[in-house]
């Protein structure tokens, strides 16, 4: 199915521009985690561009279209509902976390965003500074499992749907799961995207080898790796952005980026 999402990308988004792909294993079982403003297809976008398979955790919600279901369960992307009261929920957060495990337990890779449903509907101004990272159930599951975190910072899927207005209404948080209705340049018509320019910037493995897997009941441990996660996807983030000169075309990395936090040498 991942032909299917490359073919589609490829047309659409132009080109998915990556960096330092060489970075992700190849093998064993890893952690993605990346930024996620304003899009609900980063999901599909970042596992199309990495050079393995990448079992995504994904709202319910998308699921709750037959066509993107289908879509959505072929590609491994696992829901999650944090309503758990809603009565379409497919999992609760605590089964999501178990097919997670199981996933990393056969030597594949997750991939989350930190950031939540929450990240993916935030106002344009302002969308490239990370919100809060959930409840760094990412670095529990990292620390527990032993498996290192690979950040993959993007930049060019804020402007796909750039939230420019927001409308607060029980009736959509109640029939879809968002916080609100977003309003774009696009709207009425979405989820047709605009075809902005994407880029990708992955960065090497941070390892979780100092820690031990009871560690991921303690606080302090579990802080220490989210803010880490945090420091080198923001200043990835930044980077790139301050090379960035259109939303459309071109691209940043065709001479050496700065050096940023975690990484050795270019990241």
């Amino acid at each position: 199915m991942r032909w299917i999402v490359r073919l589609a990308l490829g047309f659409y988004f132009r080109r998915i521009e990556r960096f330092h792909a060489e970075r992700v294993p190849g093998a064993g079982p890893v952690l993605f985690t990346s930024n996620h403003p304003n899009s609900l297809t980063d999901s599909f976008v970042i596992g199309a561009s990495v050079p393995r398979k990448v079992n995504f955790v994904a709202t319910v919600q998308l699921f709750g279209v037959r066509p993107l279901k289908w879509l959505l369960t072929r590609c491994g992307v696992i829901p999650i509902n944090r309503v758990r009261d809603d009565p379409r929920a497919m999992r609760t957060v605590a089964d999501t976390f178990e097919a997670c495990y199981r996933v990393l337990e056969r030597g594949e890779a997750v991939g989350i965003f930190p950031e939540g449903i929450n990240g993916a509907f935030r106002m344009y101004k302002g969308a490239y500074r990370l919100g809060e990272l959930g409840r760094n159930a990412f670095a529990r599951m990292a620390i527990e499992n032993q498996v290192p975190l690979v950040p993959a910072a993007t930049v060019g899927h804020v402007e796909i749907y750039p939230i420019l207005k927001r409308v607060d209404s029980s009736l959509v948080v109640r029939h879809t799961g968002w916080p609100f209705l977003p309003i774009t340049p696009t709207f009425p018509l979405l989820p047709l995207p605009l075809p902005t320019k994407w880029h990708i910037r992955y960065h090497e493995p941070i390892s979780v080898e100092k820690y031990a897997p009871e560690d991921a009941a303690n606080p302090r441990a579990v802080e220490e790796l989210s803010a880490r996660l945090r420091d080198v996807l923001q200043a990835s983030i930044d980077d790139m952005l301050q090379r960035r000169k259109h939303i459309f075309f071109g691209s940043i990395f065709e001479r050496r980026p700065a050096v940023v936090p975690g990484g050795r040498g270019a990241s």
